[in-house]
């Protein structure tokens, strides 16, 4: 076949991953996000700067999630009263951030051991409990049947949905 040009090959930064599958898996890892506006320092673009800790291992979406979203969930979720839910999504619109329920979930999901914030009062907005048929579903389930919350088939009936 013809010779054409010799390709340049991809810098590879310390980690050892050429920048370009680097921005590949935080293309992917971000993606998701509509806005980016729950991430750090950066203006609404799907185009972030490469942060050093995607090539030493870390998972990005838990390095570059912004504490000031972070801790408006905790405030929001530790103010949802003994009896009622509130659904992933509203939480997120009450912290200011539309259209970003999965990182509520996410959040709910990394809770430290011993945590005493009701993780368990935030579901799915249909009023499906999300852990349904695990472990902690049953827990959540406990949880909510002690604080008088109708669970019948798995499911909460929106008149136990919490109106800040």
């Amino acid at each position: 076949m013809g010779a054409g040009p010799a390709r340049e090959r991809p810098a590879t930064p310390a980690g050892g991953i050429p920048e370009t599958l680097l921005e590949l898996s935080l293309e992917g890892a971000l993606g998701s996000c509509r806005g980016c506006a729950p991430f750090a320092g950066r203006a609404r673009s799907h185009n972030p700067p490469i942060p050093p800790l995607v090539a030493c291992g870390l998972k990005p979406e838990a390095s570059l999630m912004n504490q000031e979203f972070i801790d408006a969930v905790y405030q929001i979720v530790g103010a949802i009263p003994a009896g009622r839910v509130a659904s992933y999504g509203q939480v997120a619109r009450q912290a200011g951030f539309p259209r970003h329920a999965r990182f509520v979930g996410r959040l709910m999901s990394r809770l430290p051991k011993g945590s005493t914030l009701p993780w368990h009062r935030v579901i799915r907005g249909d009023g499906v409990l999300p852990l349904a048929g695990t472990p902690s579903g049953e827990v959540q389930i406990q949880r909510l049947a002690d604080e008088g919350v109708t669970v019948l088939g798995n499911r909460v009936p929106k008149s136990c949905f919490w109106q800040p």
